[in-house]
């Protein structure tokens, strides 16, 4: 990604997508599981805002490469959380 507002959409977007499935699944199976649904949606969307927070607050002051290595951490902070949120929405579907 070549910069902060292309990061944030690609946050944005795997974020709601996830969102999306937990409010879909309380859609499709309504009373099974909805508290955790819900539960699991307000940690993405907390996880939405702590990312774009930490896009937001980048070291400023700093080289180069020490920024170019904090924007490939969010990175994969990203793959890595939304791989976990994944896990938690088809356990959802599977209970």
């Amino acid at each position: 990604m070549s910069n902060k507002r292309e990061l944030k959409q690609a946050i944005k977007y795997r974020t709601n997508q996830l969102m999306e499935d937990a409010f879909s699944y309380t859609l499709n199976h309504p009373g099974d599981n909805d508290e955790k649904a819900d539960q699991l949606i307000e940690k993405i969307a907390d996880k939405w805002f702590e990312l774009v927070a930490k896009v937001n607050n980048y070291p400023k002051k700093g080289k180069r490469a020490e920024v170019k290595k904090y924007f490939s951490d969010i990175k994969e902070e990203l793959d890595k959380v939304a791989t976990e949120f994944n896990k938690e929405v088809d356990a959802l579907y599977k209970s």
